[in-house]
């Protein structure tokens, strides 16, 4: 039972800690799913009903919402989505309305409400009030009995279908590009505030607020959850026999080293100057200090190049298991405790609590 439910929130969204997914971006998800079969299945209805206006606008409104899914489930972009979705679904709706005679001769009206809804959940400031205006507007308008006379109502309904249709691909082809390079630009911006400039690791705030999050699944989940603090030993003396500039050259590296032994679903942060804090998910002590171990060795093997000088560095680790009875910054003290009594018993170890 426990697998059917991670499998069924992980179509909604990566349920892991290195990817954040909030309700509405997999209420958005559940939505576009729920479109994707619906659409699917009408399309195929018509097709044996030989109903092929209501099949070709069914095929085009299943694939734009397979669409919008990958892109906010795979590519996680929401707000650009959402808003394509919520245009795209009160477009869909209008030629069918004014086919079926206005909104009191169809059932087609509770759809009004669900986008009303939609809108006003997903949507916050001026883009929520501009939409639920542009339903409400859409409602006032088709709420008459007859909107148009029978003649040329289906040649004009196929006419509409076939500009629905090249908008829906037009609307793809546009969107993709659009939001691809609006996805780009987000990414950078979020990298250069989520990185430490200088080692490509996680900063402490961002690293602290996923940290944050893998307590809560650990308690909820009654996972382990362990820790890895390091130190460089002796670093002042790189950075005052080398240069500064070397001891950059050494932290790039060290951190090149952390990040290939630990696993993806890990979180490793620089904690401050030569000080960095590795969060380890679903990891008990035993584990923990492998994987310390294996970053320890790691460092100490590496032939350290820079500025035609040799040389070598080595790191201490403390490992602790995160305690659920003990405040955040208590389990932080003990892997410092772990620490520098690696430190004080002549570095270049790893020390368990």
């Amino acid at each position: 039972m426990d697998k059917i439910t991670r499998f069924l929130l992980n179509i909604l969204g990566p349920y892991s800690a290195s990817v954040f997914y909030g309700t509405k971006q997999r209420f958005l998800n559940l939505l576009l799913l729920i479109l994707f079969i619906t659409f699917s299945f009408s399309m195929f209805e018509n097709l044996l009903l030989g109903n092929l206006e209501y099949a070709m606008i069914s095929a085009s409104s299943s694939l734009f919402a397979g669409f919008m899914y990958y892109l906010s489930r795979f590519k996680r972009i929401f707000q650009p989505v959402a808003i394509a979705v919520f245009v795209y679904l009160l477009f869909l709706l209008s030629p069918i309305l004014w086919y079926e005679k206005g909104l009191a001769k169809t059932s087609l009206s509770f759809l009004f409400l669900l986008i009303l809804a939609f809108s006003v959940y997903i949507f916050e400031g001026r883009v929520r009030l501009i939409f639920v205006a542009s339903s409400l507007v859409m409602m006032v308008a088709f709420s008459v009995g007859d909107i148009v006379n029978e003649k040329g109502r289906k040649l004009e309904f196929v006419n509409y279908s076939i500009a629905l249709i090249l908008t829906a691909v037009a609307l793809l082809s546009v969107g993709y590009y659009s939001i691809n390079r609006f996805k780009k630009e987000k990414e950078r911006a979020e990298n250069i505030s989520k990185h430490d400039y200088l080692t490509q690791l996680l900063t402490r705030r961002e690293g602290m607020d996923r940290f944050r999050y893998l307590i809560q699944y650990s308690k909820r989940t009654n996972r382990d959850l362990s820790m890895i603090m390091m130190d460089l030993d002796d670093f002042k003396r790189v950075n005052d026999t080398y240069g500064h500039i070397c001891g950059d050259h050494v932290l790039k590296q060290v951190a090149k080293s952390i990040k290939k032994c630990i696993r993806q679903t890990d979180i490793a942060m620089r904690w401050g100057g030569e000080e960095f804090l590795v969060i380890l998910p679903e990891t008990n002590r035993t584990k923990a200090y492998m994987i310390a171990e294996r970053i320890r060795k790691d460092i100490e093997n590496t032939n350290f190049e820079c500025a035609k000088n040799k040389f070598k560095v080595t790191i201490t680790c403390g490992v602790t298991m995160f305690d659920h009875s003990l405040e955040e910054d208590e389990n932080i003290e003990k892997a410092d405790q772990a620490l520098y009594k690696g430190k004080r018993s002549g570095k270049n170890k790893t020390v368990v609590i």
